[in-house]
């Protein structure tokens, strides 16, 4: 459940099908802390309301009209870049996972999870900055260790051994909290040393990071 604050987290679905729509609405519906902004099956549709609709979650499913879309995810951030934006869809293959963090999502999460209720899901992106099903994080894992030492980059900036491990558990899908507890150090200390990962790696936000983490295939 999402903490409730002093006004609901404003949540837009894009969802072609509209039976599950129709269910994820009524899901959201039911947390007090969550008011649906709209429900749209297109993002033609979605680019109106962030336009004209502040909007604090955009739950997107990544294909629609059996097209994948995660392209359109970088288009509609620009229109609302304060969105956290959660990928929400049937799909788990690396290929898919990385287009779509590489467009900007800030989360991935599956429809088949029953581990990670959608609202706490949303709860752990709004607090931690991202949020991904247990099976997306083994999926990164998985990929990451079969890419290896080709993905390297010359001329990269070497991590230190405490980035390193912080990048392992980031790319594990452990929050910033988790991973200041498994280390046994400060929350701010753990945001410094993400700060420094992205910058050794060109990276935007500590979700760029693990996508860009297989530079460093011996952490993961």
């Amino acid at each position: 459940m999402v903490t409730r604050q002093s006004s609901p987290v404003r949540v837009l679905l894009v969802e072609d099908d509209r039976t599950t729509a129709k269910s994820i609405v009524a899901l959201l519906r039911r947390d007090p802390a969550l008011a649906v902004t709209g429900s749209v099956s297109n993002t033609a549709d979605a680019e109106k309301i962030l336009a004209s609709t502040t909007v604090d979650v955009v739950l997107f499913d990544l294909v629609l009209q059996r097209v994948e879309r995660s392209q359109k995810i970088t288009a509609l951030k620009k229109l609302a870049p304060n969105a956290t934006f959660l990928v929400l869809t049937a799909y788990e293959e690396p290929d898919r996972v990385f287009r779509a963090l590489c467009a900007g999502a800030d989360g991935y999460l599956l429809k088949s999870d029953r581990t990670l209720p959608l609202t706490t899901a949303i709860a752990q992106a709004l607090q931690y900055g991202s949020s991904f099903s247990p099976e997306v994080a083994h999926t990164i894992a998985r990929y990451f260790h079969k890419i290896g030492q080709d993905c390297r980059k010359a001329g990269v900036e070497e991590l230190s051994t405490r980035e390193g491990e912080i990048l392992r558990l980031l790319t594990q899908g452990f929050t910033n909290k988790e991973i200041a507890e498994r280390q046994n150090v400060s929350l701010g200390a753990v945001k410094k040393n993400i700060k420094s990962i992205c910058h050794k790696l060109q990276a935007t936000n500590r979700t760029h990071a693990a996508v860009r983490s297989r530079l460093w295939p011996r952490w993961i």
